[in-house]
């Protein structure tokens, strides 16, 4: 479902959004994680803008395949020692699509400005 919020941040300022969630639970879980609290959430008829690249109104899915490449290269890169920034960097670069491409900078953007990576997977 698409949702459109209005919620404040930490410094009280008013933040608005259109996010792809599976259900209204799922949204508040997602903004409360990102240290937002929620004044109001609707069902939205389509159009407006999406949060960041990651939340897009056309239904682009990663596919499996491509996530099982991932998951594997990441996991060699991280046991031989690649800091997580990097390893997500050259993986963007290697991908195959331009999507996964599009959510693995997204990811990577996330991971530097200090958000876990388990967060930035669930965006």
């Amino acid at each position: 479902m698409l949702f459109t919020y209005k919620a404040t941040n930490k410094d009280g300022k008013t933040v608005t959004g259109t996010v792809e969630a599976a259900s209204k639970q799922v949204l508040l879980t997602l903004l409360h994680r990102q240290g937002l609290h929620p004044l109001v959430i609707e069902v939205s008829k389509g159009g407006g803008k999406s949060l960041g690249k990651l939340f897009s109104t056309q239904s682009k899915k990663v596919k499996l395949n491509d996530l099982v490449v991932f998951t594997r290269q990441l996991s060699t890169m991280i046991s031989a020692g690649v800091p997580l920034a990097r390893s997500m960097s050259a993986l963007q670069a290697d991908a195959n699509t331009p999507y996964m491409s599009e959510v693995l900078a997204g990811i990577t953007k996330d991971i530097e400005s200090g958000i876990p990576l388990g967060d930035a997977f669930a965006k």
